[in-house]
């Protein structure tokens, strides 16, 4: 028996983000992501760029792309020289306007996420790559600290007032985003943005875990402070909200289901305490196809979950 596609990924630990090869546009600019800790933004990052160094890698490729994690100023000097075009996507940690310096017009995106939880999981993802076990009193310290308050409005605005602590101060940065980004959107919307820049940078579809999360040992259980924690970061409670509300999303109407890549890029993902890694293998998606219809028939109804590290093994 041949399984569609839809039905043999569902047995992968891992989610299928599609490149639709129909999706089409004029504009020729290159794309800066403002990547606010703690959004998802790395799964955004390593789905484009292992896509792009498979694809790039392939001979004939004619559709090269760049896809760059610009996170410390001394790289600037060695990627200023990249073709500013709408095969360029910069993924950043930096503050608005860094994207200045390479194009002023280029476009713009970012994603938030609810404030209390992103500020939990930026406190665990700390204690995890320090190998320290979460506790209240450091939990305190952490989000008493100013800089880790109000973190995504005051990245995603030039200029800081003294006083941000406000939903005022969230109502201008959102008023900011309407002006300058192109898209903007909650972490509810990661797998559109994932499959939106797959497909306008011509990339292969993507088979991938969950990429940099937390371990089970470190998580925490943080409620009792949730009022406290929302008090000290009401712009980006404000902000949050507002985007919730009136997001900016790339438009998949015209888009035809049947029009994915002929290629798929497989992702694992090499996740430690210490840090996060990951690797890609792109080929051929009838031939993911194939190996994961094999494995249906060879486990007929046992249930059964296939890691993505097992598929490159076999790929």
């Amino acid at each position: 028996m041949n399984h569609t596609l839809n039905e043999l990924v569902a047995m992968v630990d891992a989610s299928f983000y599609r490149s639709y090869a129909d999706l089409n546009e004029l504009d020729d600019k290159a794309t800066f992501f403002y990547h606010i800790p703690k959004t998802g933004g790395l799964s955004l990052y390593y789905a484009l760029y292992l896509s792009s160094i498979g694809q790039n890698k392939l001979p004939l490729n004619l559709n090269h792309t760049e896809v760059v994690k610009y996170d410390e100023a001394e790289f600037f000097e060695q990627i200023k020289v990249l073709p500013c075009n709408k095969k360029t996507f910069y993924a950043s940690h930096f503050s608005f306007p860094e994207h200045e310096k390479f194009d002023p017009a280029m476009n713009l995106m970012t994603i938030v996420r609810e404030p209390f939880k992103r500020i939990v999981s930026s406190f665990t993802y700390y204690c995890m790559r320090h190998q320290k076990v979460p506790n209240i009193i450091d939990f305190v310290a952490f989000y008493k600290d100013e800089a880790n308050q109000n973190v995504m409005s005051k990245q995603l605005f030039a200029k800081v007032p003294e006083h941000c602590n406000s939903s005022e101060f969230g109502q201008t940065v959102f008023d900011h985003l309407q002006q300058h980004f192109t898209y903007f959107a909650s972490t509810e919307h990661i797998t559109l943005f994932i499959e939106y820049y797959l497909s306008k940078l011509k990339l292969s579809n993507v088979l991938m875990p969950r990429m940099n999360e937390t371990s089970a040992e470190y998580l925490f259980d943080a409620s009792a402070a949730l009022d406290e924690v929302l008090a000290l970061n009401q712009a980006d409670l404000s902000l949050y909200s507002l985007i919730c509300q009136s997001p900016k999303l790339p438009d998949f109407s015209a888009i035809s289901a049947n029009s994915i890549s002929n290629l798929t890029t497989v992702i694992a993902s090499e996740d430690s305490d210490q840090g996060s890694k990951a690797k890609g293998m792109t080929g051929q998606t009838q031939e993911v196809h194939m190996l994961l219809n094999n494995l249906k028939q060879h486990f007929k109804d046992e249930p059964i979950k296939v890691k993505t590290n097992e598929i490159i093994g076999a790929y």
